[in-house]
């Protein structure tokens, strides 16, 4: 289930990002939403942007809107992976560091970092328009920007630690295995 939601964010996010640019306001339909304050699913939803904010999230189809349907989809909004090794020290061992006190591990953290994710697909393999195209995607890139009181090596070892020990990190590179079941609620 949460391979789905996370499949349909990212849908809905390529699906607002292959939008035109003269299109300012505009509408998603989707048959799911995961309205998290209301702890609920209710649906069809028309989630109303404008610019690169979200608007409104609507009952029915708002008027005089250009529709960008997306059929079955579920929308979960904020699935944002906020999950960082900011307080990690180089050089010390997993252990060591797990025992360090939550004081000095934010003390080690860095000032500021910023994360740029890239990650490009072909919305003809994702709709179902042509078949012979994958439909995942084709290449991630991720970017750091890290103000630290640390020199390049240090920072470059720190990322790398991280790397070594992010289990999305492992996930994505590394190929696993899948499993999908259904049953009759």
């Amino acid at each position: 289930m949460r391979s789905l939601r996370l499949a349909a964010a990212l849908l809905l996010s390529a699906t607002l990002a292959a939008l035109p640019a003269h299109a300012d306001r505009f509408a998603v339909r989707a048959a799911h939403f995961v309205d998290v304050r209301a702890g609920a699913v209710r649906g069809p939803v028309w989630v109303v942007v404008n610019g690169d904010t979200v608007e409104s999230v609507e009952a029915a189809a708002p008027a005089g809107l250009v529709v960008t349907d997306l059929g079955n989809a579920t929308l979960l909004p904020g699935l944002i992976d906020a999950h960082t090794h900011l307080s990690s020290r180089v050089g010390i061992g997993p252990m060591a560091n797990m025992k360090s006190p939550a004081a000095r591990n934010a003390i080690v953290g860095v000032n500021n970092v910023r994360a740029t994710l890239e990650a490009g697909m072909d919305l003809q393999g994702v709709l179902g328009i042509d078949a012979g195209v994958r439909n995942g995607f084709d290449g991630i890139k991720v970017h750091y920007e890290i103000d630290a009181d640390a020199t390049p090596e240090q920072i470059a070892a720190l990322v790398a630690q991280s790397q070594k020990r992010s289990a999305v990190f492992d996930i994505l590179v590394n190929p696993t295995d899948v499993s999908v079941t259904a049953s009759k609620a």
